[in-house]
């Protein structure tokens, strides 16, 4: 693992240039060994990328990062790991690592409750039903634990005794919201937290539209309850468009701003959301568990 954790660190390794070394060379551990003319003759590998890996070297960063994940009952997934989601692959930016605290259900169908931070009681009310009807169908409720419909969604599906996912825009060791540090200990203890961000980095606003894309990702249907048309969950639903994922939207007032993006992608030609069991699957089967974190 110290090897994984060597590569993801490496300065301007974007992750089109991992996958080709990966393709070329099969393990991190080979990448670390290679000399100069076996990096350059792969590929998409000049001569920038092969001197940024060999002057990085050193795996002493990620012994201590290692070690400081075993401590804190952090779980690492590579992107060659079963637990890996298959959708993740489809991005055009996947992510090397996964850090998970929690426990993941692989086989359980997954659907994103995305909306506002600042939502309105009727949001708020279609949010809490859904994810209460969604947690007792055995089905995963996937958000991104911001204030407003990623926490009611969480909330809502802990009360009901379901499984849900959180995803984050920071490291592990990091609440944020602050607020939401009881939440995130209950999603630790019966769902999981899953970020790309090693446990000490802090929140960035330009870490959440990451963190959009893995939650469309790895949804098998996305739910918009509220965005204005700015909205980061406006770029998630969007984007689970774009990777062929059923999209659903909660109708909005047209004088609501914070409805007008939602709105907005109703006539773009996503599916109008009118009552829960829209989101059910066809052959609705929970899996006997695979092993999992």
């Amino acid at each position: 693992m110290e090897y994984w954790l060597w590569l993801s660190a490496i300065k301007g390794l974007g992750p089109k240039s991992c996958q080709r070394l990966l393709d070329a060379l099969g393990e991190p551990s080979t990448i670390y060994q290679a000399d100069y003319p076996t990096l350059t003759a792969i590929e998409g590998i000049g001569d920038r990328t092969a001197r940024a890996l060999l002057e990085a070297r050193s795996l002493d960063e990620a012994q201590r990062l290692l070690e400081d994940c075993q401590k804190k009952g952090i779980q690492i997934l590579t992107c060659q790991d079963p637990l890996y989601h298959p959708g993740l692959q489809r991005l055009d930016n996947p992510p090397l690592l996964l850090y998970v605290k929690g426990r993941l259900r692989p086989d359980r169908p997954s659907v994103a409750l995305v909306g506002s931070r600042r939502c309105s009681d009727y949001g708020r009310k279609i949010c809490l039903m859904t994810a209460d009807y969604l947690a007792r169908q055995g089905i995963t409720v996937v958000s991104g634990m911001a204030q407003g419909i990623d926490g009611y969604a969480h909330s809502a599906c802990l009360k009901a005794k379901g499984y849900t996912l959180a995803f984050l825009g920071s490291g592990l060791d990091h609440v944020y919201p602050a607020q939401h540090r009881a939440l995130m200990e209950a999603i630790a203890d019966s769902g999981a937290l899953l970020t790309e961000y090693p446990p000490s980095i802090c929140p960035h606003p330009a870490f959440f539209p990451q963190r959009n894309r893995l939650i469309s990702a790895w949804s098998d249907k996305i739910l918009l309850v509220e965005a204005g048309e700015k909205s980061g969950a406006l770029i998630t639903a969007r984007l689970a468009k774009d990777l062929g994922k059923e999209v659903y939207v909660l109708p909005n007032e047209i004088s609501r701003s914070s409805g007008r993006g939602a709105n907005q992608l109703i006539l773009e030609g996503a599916r109008i959301f009118l009552d829960p069991s829209q989101l059910l699957f066809e052959d609705l089967e929970i899996k006997k568990e695979r092993p999992s974190t």
